[in-house]
């Protein structure tokens, strides 16, 4: 570790830009101990003082402690009432994608490659009278790429018999896989997944689906469908998969204390496996799997949602909606100085904040759902796309009602956390829709900039 201290990296006599570009250099070392953390965070309220103009010299910095009874208490998930372990827990599972199997990942990687050299989305989405032919040439090549790097013989026959209705099944899992590996993965694929949904969106369209003869959707596979499948269902009602799907915090635990978890968790593990196996060697790989994926999103909520709980609670406890007696404990910006855009006071700033991180926690602990059913409504037969000149160039537009129920009820939640209220009203017209182009990169980021526009007041929910 660069045994650099943070404060003296940041406060200098600096232009503006270039104290912002150590600073995040500060930012990107590894700061292990608490000694570097509260170093780091004295530098933090350093350099933010600066940016507002502060004259930090002038005062005694107050650097906050770690408390660990309190910051324990403070960031203890498992009472929340949207946490993984409650009687939701067997609902949830219906949203949480199952973990790739060793082959599923090779046709996966497969997809992908056939994905990134594919230039479907530059070729179809123009307006022309030519467009179902153009849509139809650039799937059956992209069908036959996938079919015939799973297997050579068939991929031959498929080009020669040009009969993709008699591949459909494998052609629907080959895609169904991808789209999985993307939803488990949201960072991942975002390119090649808009790529994908494109072309699946197409053929749902009524003139292709005529065509085509079968359909490239197919259901994805979860937690729940797949152990329901098996009529292993019981196991999401099991007191143990509390234990087994456990995230392993490390926190201030000594390494032992660690590995005692790490055993306990592997322990219940196997005991599940034991019990719902019925003796088969098989059925028990198939629940270890199942209990890995629910892990695996667990894994996910601590690395994203779990900094915005850590990121309220320090707000809280170290700031108030009251106006501070110091000018330099105060949160107001203003626009055009230190890169703000936007002039707060005080108080107005802590509720933006405060709402602002309460809606992306919201909004990251069921980012999963959130992101199947966006797209149930992009592949929705019932409801398909128009190809629409915005202004911005061509893009699809297509209703999403599912998904602004679903956002309505994280609006709703929010509203309930917090005892002010910035968000608007949802709208009553049922006309919301998205650009599509953007959902594909459904994202952390994407989607709550997406809610973001949608909090100060547009009477229609656009990703852009």
């Amino acid at each position: 570790m660069d045994g650099d201290d943070p404060q003296k990296s940041l406060a200098g006599e600096e232009n503006g830009e270039e104290r912002n570009d150590r600073f995040y250099k500060v930012l990107e070392k590894d700061w292990d101990s608490e000694d570097d953390r509260e170093k780091l965070l004295e530098a933090i309220l350093v350099i933010l003082r600066e940016l507002r103009g502060d004259d930090a010299s002038k005062e005694t910095i107050e650097v906050p402690v770690a408390d660990p009874d309190v910051d324990a208490e403070m960031f203890d998930h498992g009472d929340y009432e949207g946490s993984m372990f409650d009687a939701d827990f067997e609902e949830r599972s219906k949203f949480i994608p199952l973990r790739l199997s060793p082959r599923e990942r090779k046709v996966q990687r497969l997809v992908d490659n056939c994905l990134k050299v594919s230039e479907y989305t530059d070729r179809v989405d123009q307006i022309s009278n030519k467009r179902v032919h153009t849509v139809m040439k650039n799937s059956y090549a992209l069908m036959s790429g996938v079919i015939a790097g799973i297997s050579f013989k068939t991929g031959r026959e498929l080009v020669n018999s040009r009969d993709f209705a008699a591949q459909k099944e494998l052609i629907a899992a080959a895609f169904e896989i991808s789209r999985r590996y993307h939803l488990g993965n949201p960072e991942l694929l975002r390119g090649n997944y808009a790529k994908l949904v494109h072309m699946l969106q197409d053929t749902m369209l009524p003139e292709v689906r005529e065509q085509l003869n079968f359909s490239c959707v197919s259901e994805l596979v979860t937690v729940h469908h797949f152990l329901k499948q098996r009529n292993i269902l019981a196991i999401v009602r099991d007191p143990l998969a509390a234990n087994a799907t456990k995230e392993i915090i490390p926190g201030r635990k000594s390494r032992p204390e660690i590995n005692a978890e790490i055993r306990e968790k592997e322990r219940a593990v196997e005991r599940l496996a034991r019990k719902y196996g019925g003796g088969s060697e098989a059925v028990e790989d198939e629940i270890r799997l199942a209990l890995y994926s629910l892990g695996d999103n667990n894994a996910f909520l601590r690395a994203s949602r779990d900094p915005c709980d850590e990121m309220i609670a320090y707000l809280t406890k170290y700031f108030s909606d009251e106006e501070p007696l110091r000018v330099s404990d105060s949160l107001a910006i203003m626009s055009g100085r230190g890169g703000a855009r936007l002039t707060h006071d005080h108080r107005r700033q802590y509720e933006y904040v405060l709402q602002t991180l309460w809606l992306w926690r919201e909004v990251l602990h069921d980012l999963c759902k959130l992101m199947i059913i966006a797209e149930r409504d992009l592949l929705n037969p019932n409801e398909p796309y128009v190809l629409r000149n915005t202004g911005q160039g061509i893009h699809r537009l297509q209703r999403a009602p599912r998904l602004k129920r679903e956002m309505e009820l994280v609006v709703k939640r929010v509203r309930k956390r917090v005892s002010f209220c910035l968000l608007p009203h949802p709208p009553d017209s049922s006309k919301c829709q998205a650009a599509m182009h953007a959902v594909f990169r459904l994202t952390n980021c994407s989607l709550c900039r997406a809610l973001c526009r949608y909090r100060i007041g547009l009477d229609r929910m656009l990703f852009i």
